[in-house]
């Protein structure tokens, strides 16, 4: 049984340092129809997110990223800071962002998502006494998640 051992100790870690951990993305870039993109990182070279969303065609101006974990993925949010009036509506962008697992620093995976952009009337202002106060606008997605070192 001891001569036996050894092999199987060397085969063992044989195997462990072959197996490399999975990595979390780091970098997510999306692009869909009418020149919606999206950018997402989840540090960057200040240590902080970031966020950019073009949403066809138009920039849009974000404030703080807010994540959420879900059963169908993490959500990332921001908010459009573009002025608006006062009793103007709020805008807010969401990525649906699979669960994903990268073999390496290399790895790409390439998947599709929504990209939600969300519009919520104040409700101070609104016409009428009761109606819909959110309206949810879909775009369909392709991206790409890697692992990034910033």
């Amino acid at each position: 049984m001891k001569k036996y051992i050894p092999l199987f100790v060397m085969f063992l870690g044989i195997n462990l340092l072959a197996y490399e951990r999975p990595l979390s993305p780091t970098m997510y870039t999306c692009r869909g129809s009418q020149g919606t993109t999206v950018g997402y990182t989840t540090t960057s070279i200040i240590g902080t997110p970031t966020f950019h969303v073009t949403y066809k065609g138009q920039e849009a101006k974000h404030g703080d990223i807010k994540t959420m974990d879900t059963a169908i993925g993490k959500l990332v949010t921001v908010e459009d800071n573009h002025l608006v009036p006062v009793d103007g509506p709020s805008i807010r962008y969401s990525l649906v962002v699979p669960h994903i697992s990268l073999i390496g620093m290399g790895n790409v995976v390439t998947f599709d998502t929504l990209l939600v952009k969300t519009t919520v009337n104040n409700p101070f202002f609104r016409p009428l006494p009761s109606g819909q106060d959110q309206f949810n606008d879909f775009v369909e997605v392709s991206c790409k998640a890697e692992y990034v070192v910033f």
